[in-house]
């Protein structure tokens, strides 16, 4: 007995176009615009990336003035802007003054034309605080020294604890 399905006449099946080297490097040729463009985005976007990290934002945007600045390493040798130092003037020689923590370290405070004394409510000079005189510094710190944007007199706090003004009710 013979198969009946190799007795009946096929017809040949269509064949997908050959793709050997002509057709490649017409495909290529054809779409390396779309691979340079993209490639171009690409790079781009990436160098934006690292550059937009490293600078930051710039402030700009509601959350960038939200954020905290972090320090810049974790020994705290560079801590950025805004940071603040607590100290008893120890020297003042023109627009440097030298300031004793409690810890007993010193600090060097850089005075610049910008450097603003006291509150912007009780607003002072330079020459209103004399040595000896315990001060708050707000500025930029690196290493030992603050350069400073704001420098005021420190309150001291209270050493006596608040009494209430309440009268006294026994208990009985």
């Amino acid at each position: 007995m013979s198969d009946p399905f190799m007795q009946e006449p096929t017809s040949p099946l269509p064949l997908a176009p050959a793709v050997g080297p002509s057709s490649w490097s017409s495909l290529l040729r054809r779409h390396r615009w779309f691979a340079l463009i993209g490639a171009v985005v690409v790079v781009a976007a990436v160098v934006g990336g690292v550059a937009w990290a490293l600078v930051g934002t710039g402030g700009a945007g509601p959350s960038a003035a939200a954020a905290p600045v972090p320090s810049a390493s974790p020994s705290g040798r560079h801590r950025g802007p805004g940071q603040g130092v607590r100290g008893s003037v120890v020297s003042e020689s023109g627009s440097t003054w030298t300031l004793r923590k409690r810890s007993g370290a010193t600090v060097t405070v850089l005075i610049t034309p910008q450097t603003t004394f006291g509150t912007k409510k009780a607003p002072m000079s330079a020459t209103q605080i004399a040595v000896g005189t315990t001060v708050a510094v707000t500025g930029t710190l690196t290493d030992n020294t603050i350069t400073a944007t704001r420098i005021s007199v420190a309150v001291k706090p209270s050493a006596t604890p608040a009494t209430s003004t309440s009268p006294a009710t026994s208990g009985g």
